[in-house]
């Protein structure tokens, strides 16, 4: 597997001095590590599902074979590009997003399913009632406390995902919309996604 990737982080105010040291130190260690890092975008105080499909176009018109996404707070291990790499080219995967919690209320996990259990998560019950009437809905999954092997999600947050050009290459524009009342932008990519045939694992 070709290890080239450009990154990504759409920006909506001030970052973190915290998120951008560790930021940093992620890219160097990527790059000590085999990581080839072909360009580095943001955008400034846009929509975020402008932001993100105008990251999208600008992608496209490289020949990069991965985009790695990341949000302006997230603090990232240094390990976290070089860890999805791996995943993906175990799983032969072309979305791999990281496990990270929600910073407010219960710390729920960032991760979603339609009531599909695995044997490295769990998912708290068959999802909620708007599933059955929305796509877009499905139930919180939580990582095996004791396994640390990959397992397929339905949908996930967008602060820390690697995706392949090809899942962008084959979904219609736009990659990803804001839907009030209905979903945000980063499930409308995930579920499109899935249908299109791409599993995304965690």
């Amino acid at each position: 597997m070709e290890r080239k990737v450009s990154i990504v982080c759409p920006v909506a105010e001030s970052v973190p001095p915290k998120a951008f040291r560790d930021a940093l130190g992620m890219v160097a260690y990527s790059v000590r590590n085999g990581i080839e890092i072909i360009d580095i975008g943001v955008t400034e105080r846009e929509l975020i599902d402008e932001a993100r499909n105008n990251l999208v176009t600008t992608f496209l018109a490289t020949s990069t074979e991965w985009l790695f996404w990341m949000d302006a707070d997230m603090i990232l291990p240094k390990e976290t590009i070089v860890e999805l790499f791996n995943v993906a080219e175990e799983k032969n995967a072309k979305i791999v997003t990281g496990i990270y919690y929600q910073r407010k209320g219960k710390n729920l996990p960032v991760l979603w399913s339609r009531g599909v259990e695995t044997e490295e998560s769990g998912v708290s019950g068959e999802g909620s009632p708007k599933a059955k009437v929305n796509k877009y809905c499905g139930a919180y999954m939580f990582p095996h406390p004791d396994k640390k092997e990959p397992f397929p999600v339905h949908a996930a947050g967008f602060g820390c995902v690697l995706v392949h050009r090809s899942v962008f290459e084959t979904l219609d524009y736009p990659w990803f919309k804001f839907i009030k009342g209905q979903c945000s932008e980063d499930f409308y990519f995930f579920v499109n996604a899935k249908e299109a045939g791409f599993t995304a694992w965690a």
